[in-house]
């Protein structure tokens, strides 16, 4: 059995490079959901505990089965831990035999940020230059990157609850070609000039592609055509 650690992993994205692994990323996961209906899934079993919550992600097809195990502890950060740490398991469902054992707290920020770049490239306008984020932790940053990959943003808007997490955001966009924008969020009419919007949230992002894959079966001509024929709908059905 093969065992990964975190800088096993780092080594093996730095390697291949950031932009190429998402990509590959993305090939994979456009793939897979083409096939979800192929495979055994359960909604993930999930122990509350005092300090947090602690679940499984069991998944298999015809020949390999496995799962992610996934923690989240809110307190961590004031003893000095991550909220959040990841592993999982593969193994052959012929013998049952495991093949490879991974940490996938990397692995999980790759992949949420590939699956919202996924749904980015399927749904958002081709003239998209301003990306959105609510959130931005640890995570926020891959997204960014990510979206980059697919879309050519020039700006970035974003808020998070946190203040610190904003200004450790914004201390991280320097060096980089975008511009960073948070006075907006003062004004809730943002919400009617948003080209892109990411919320951190890697349901959110499962859900949406679901939705972009059977858009994108749709001719470009009609699925412009939606937004204005919903409007002429609800034009007409309002009282006049």
């Amino acid at each position: 059995m093969k065992v990964l650690a975190i800088d096993n992993v780092a080594e093996i994205v730095k390697r291949h490079g950031f932009r190429e692994y998402i990509e590959d990323l993305m090939k994979t996961l456009e793939r897979d959901f083409g096939r979800w209906q192929e495979f055994n899934k359960i909604p993930r079993p999930a122990m509350r505990v005092p300090h947090g919550v602690l679940e499984l992600m069991p998944i298999c097809d015809d020949e390999y089965y496995s799962f992610k195990y996934v923690n989240c502890h809110p307190k961590n950060p004031a003893s000095g831990l991550m909220t959040v740490v990841a592993t999982g398991q593969l193994s052959t469902v012929d013998t049952g035999y495991p093949i490879l054992f991974s940490e996938l707290t990397l692995l999980t920020a790759m992949r949420t940020a590939a699956t919202s770049a996924l749904a980015t490239r399927l749904m958002a306008r081709p003239d998209s230059r301003v990306l959105t984020m609510i959130g931005t932790g640890a995570q926020g940053e891959f997204q960014m990157r990510a979206t980059q990959i697919v879309c050519g943003i020039t700006e970035v808007r974003y808020f998070d609850a946190d203040p610190k997490a904003m200004d450790k955001f914004e201390r991280n966009l320097k060096g980089t070609t975008l511009k960073a924008n948070t006075s907006t969020f003062r004004c809730f009419g943002l919400v009617r000039v948003l080209q892109s919007l990411c919320s951190v949230c890697s349901l959110a992002s499962v859900w949406l592609l679901r939705l972009g894959l059977v858009m994108a079966r749709v001719s470009r001509r009609v699925w412009r055509a939606v937004p204005r024929a919903a409007e002429a709908e609800l034009s007409s059905s309002r009282p006049r």
